[in-house]
């Protein structure tokens, strides 16, 4: 087997990597990059995103248009349960920052104040308007969003391409070669919970495991469930989904986590979502759609 092509940087504040059957553009696939992040981080002052939370009204730029389109639909189609409307309590939350210059801070998390209807979001060609006290972070839909581009733009012809952008992995192979190997980590043990074949599509992962930090004591992680505006209470340490498009497994694998291991497996498996999950045990849980994509041999690429 041809050893394949494999170029790995940092953006979006995560771990960005590109696996191809031969050598890719990587100054323009970062370059790329590069250019959304601009667009969509909330974490640049001078970002299309941080403007538009400062002025409320704002002719924004494609890709934000484009992102923030993708997060209202995945909110009509979570029935609420993930929304774009969270920027203000994870920022309250001490996720004001790039996670790797987050700290622990002595301060109490404050009772959280009602997340802002994501229903009030206007949208009108690129012209956004947002109402008051909202802010709007899409840094989870805009990380699947961005693999699946990559994948897009940058799959050589006839071949194969890796895109993962943290959590979440979009690929691209001919049906008629092998499809990709990929291995789902156990966050608890040195070895993945085992490997997924992937021909099309994403596994997206969410976890509470990696991006948690102390606070008066408590420790506390970025996903906030929209019912309470805190970080969601579950038994879920980790959930990885396969869909056919990025935003979709992206939300799936959250709502696991706001939802709990039992809720949430049963809520995805109503749309025939792939899932496995990880509780807070290490034990390992998976739907009947998941038995379909297991591999039990193979070079693998991590998730």
């Amino acid at each position: 087997m041809t050893k394949p092509f494999v170029h790995e940087w940092r953006a979006l504040g995560v771990l960005c990597r590109v696996v191809s059957n031969s050598p890719l553009d990587t100054v323009a696939i970062e370059s790329q990059v590069e250019e959304w992040e601009q667009a969509l981080s909330r974490f640049r002052p001078n970002s299309d995103l941080s403007r538009l939370n400062r002025q409320r009204h704002a002719h924004v730029s494609a890709p934000l248009q484009q992102v923030l389109l993708a997060a209202l639909e995945v909110a009509q189609w979570s029935q609420g349960l993930v929304v774009p409307s969270l920027g203000q309590h994870i920022a309250d939350i001490g996720y004001d920052q790039n996670f790797a210059t987050v700290a622990p801070v002595t301060a109490a998390v404050v009772d959280a104040a009602i997340v802002p209807d994501w229903r009030r979001i206007v949208v009108r060609g690129r012209d956004v308007t947002i109402p008051p006290q909202m802010k709007l972070d899409l840094a989870g839909v805009a990380k699947g969003w961005i693999a699946e581009q990559l994948v897009a733009l940058f799959t050589p012809p006839g071949g194969s391409l890796l895109a993962q952008i943290g959590g979440d992995v979009s690929v691209s192979a001919p049906s008629d070669t092998v499809p990709w190997c990929i291995a789902v980590d156990h966050p608890l043990q040195s070895t993945s919970c085992g490997n997924i074949a992937l021909f099309e599509g994403t596994v997206a992962t969410s976890s509470t495991y990696e991006r948690r930090w102390q606070r008066a004591g408590q420790t506390i992680h970025h996903i906030i469930d929209p019912r309470s505006g805190m970080p969601a209470q579950s038994d879920v340490l980790t959930a990885s989904v396969i869909a056919t498009q990025a935003i979709y497994a992206e939300a799936a694998a959250k709502i696991i986590v706001v939802l709990g291991s039992a809720a949430g497996l049963a809520w995805v498996s109503r749309y025939a979502l792939p899932a496995l999950i990880i509780d807070q045990s290490g034990n390992v849980r998976t739907n009947d759609a998941w038995v379909p994509f297991i591999w039990s041999e193979g070079t693998t690429t991590d998730v």
